[in-house]
């Protein structure tokens, strides 16, 4: 990740125009007929000329908003992780000794990525059915291949040289079709977070595109002896690459499946008849708190993104505190309303918190592939912390309605002390961040990228 940059605007135009190049060798009769687009939202932003392509009309159609867009990236950057682990076990074989500095780059990069998808909860922003089309678009054609290539790097098996060797064309077009997938969903605008990974992947998959052609040479020529004493002496090497935490990843089940319905809406018909609110006014209450712990989490995660220590330790207190308020709010039974009004009052809620405004600053992944300056760094802080600040005048000011409800009262005013005493080490954070050199803040980031 380190070798090859995307640096200039230019270059980023032109290797996207090497990627579309592909694009229209891919069948027609995989997308379908209906083309539709929407407007970029994003900082950086290219125009392909491409949209007439079956690709982009897939993409187009199966993504069509920007939710939908951004939970799809992040699926396929989850499948582009089973790829990364491949291509570094291919690379293990032939050298080990370069192997350690190549991966912890990528491990610390697709940690980040699991923190805040885990933050976004992007895919409580579709429907249940779209999420499950959006799965299945990616695994129809590969699954049986996946699940092999999967199974044999969590065994650590000489096969999986085999079964790279009999897929090696099939592999490739994998994570072609991946990439280019990414790349049309980052034409059509995803988060600022999203965009930066793609970057990264982009750039790993480029500099190692000859990884493929170079094990197969090796293994083509050298007899099956010499790569059965190549695994044996490299074995540790091979093993330690494993990127299964993110392409295993484990949903975990939420609370709501754990507390009885009859209970629920028991709770929730007594909440409605005790006070002023309906149900609607009610579930997006509930999507306010939920929303606000999400918001917090991720300014944490981007003002404290040089004190990692510190950001874990405040991580697991709100965690702490978070568990006990999910809690409460799953005693709210939300299936009375339909999924599309549920959908556009999370959206609502978003907006009321401004946590766009957060997203377009999270510049946590950019900061694993080039170094950026102190001044774009302090700034997308403070504008993070300024969302913070509002977010606590929306708290006070939705709280204040609920003083006759006290299950409410209490759950805004457990918030609202996490906001007030975290936004005050973010101030502390951000002050510490602006003291430092230029050459300080970058030898920070060269650390992050270790």
């Amino acid at each position: 990740m380190k070798s090859t940059r995307i640096k200039t605007f230019i270059f980023i135009i032109y290797f996207f125009a090497l990627f579309f190049n592909n694009i229209s060798q891919i069948k027609a009769a995989e997308a379908p007929d209906d083309n539709s687009s929407d407007d970029l939202s994003q900082e950086h932003v290219t125009h392909i000329t491409g949209e007439n392509n079956p690709l982009y009309a897939m993409v187009s159609s199966l993504a069509g908003n920007y939710y939908e867009r951004n939970i799809l990236a992040e699926l396929i950057i989850v499948e582009l992780s089973i790829y990364v682990s491949l291509l570094l076990k291919l690379f293990a074989l032939v050298n080990s000794v370069e192997i350690e500095e190549r991966c912890l780059p990528l491990k610390q990069f697709f940690v980040s990525f699991l923190l805040n998808s885990t933050f976004e909860r992007r895919n409580n922003m579709v429907s249940k059915e779209k999420f499950e089309i959006l799965k299945q678009s990616l695994n129809s054609k590969y699954i049986d291949l996946r699940d092999k290539l999967s199974q044999q790097m969590h065994e650590n098996s000489v096969k999986l040289f085999d079964t790279v060797i009999k897929n090696k064309n099939l592999i490739q077009e994998n994570i072609d079709f991946l990439l280019n997938i990414l790349l049309v969903l980052f034409d059509l605008g995803i988060e600022r977070f999203l965009g930066s990974s793609a970057f990264a992947l982009f750039s790993f998959f480029d500099e190692y595109e000859l990884v493929l052609d170079d094990f197969s040479s090796i293994f083509s020529s050298s007899s099956r002896k010499e790569i059965s004493c190549r695994f044996i002496s490299n074995k540790d090497a091979i093993k330690w690459v494993d990127f299964d935490f993110c392409y295993n990843r484990v949903d975990l089940n939420s609370l709501e499946e754990k507390v009885d319905k009859s209970d629920r809406d028991q709770f929730t018909s007594q909440i409605i008849n005790s006070s002023s609110l309906d149900i609607e006014e009610l579930c997006k209450t509930k999507e306010i708190l939920l929303t606000a712990l999400d918001l917090l989490k991720t300014g944490l995660y981007i003002i404290f993104i040089f004190e990692r220590n510190a950001f874990f330790a405040f991580l697991s207190h709100v965690r702490e505190m978070e568990l006990k308020i999910k809690e409460e709010l799953d005693k709210i039974n939300c299936d009375g309303l339909p999924e599309q009004k549920y959908l556009e009052l999370k959206i609502t809620v978003r907006d009321l918190l401004r946590t766009d405004e957060v997203q377009s600053n999270n510049l946590v992944g950019e900061c694993f592939e080039d170094c950026l300056t102190k001044e774009t760094i302090t700034s997308s802080m403070t504008s993070v912390y300024k969302s913070l600040l509002s977010a606590i005048l929306v708290l006070k000011s939705f709280g204040a309605t609920f003083l006759g409800v006290d299950f409410f009262k209490l759950l805004f005013e457990n918030i609202l002390k996490l906001f007030e005493d975290y936004t005050k080490k973010c101030a502390q954070q951000i002050k510490k961040v602006k003291s430092l050199t230029e050459e300080e803040v970058q030898n920070l980031q060269m650390s992050t990228m270790k």
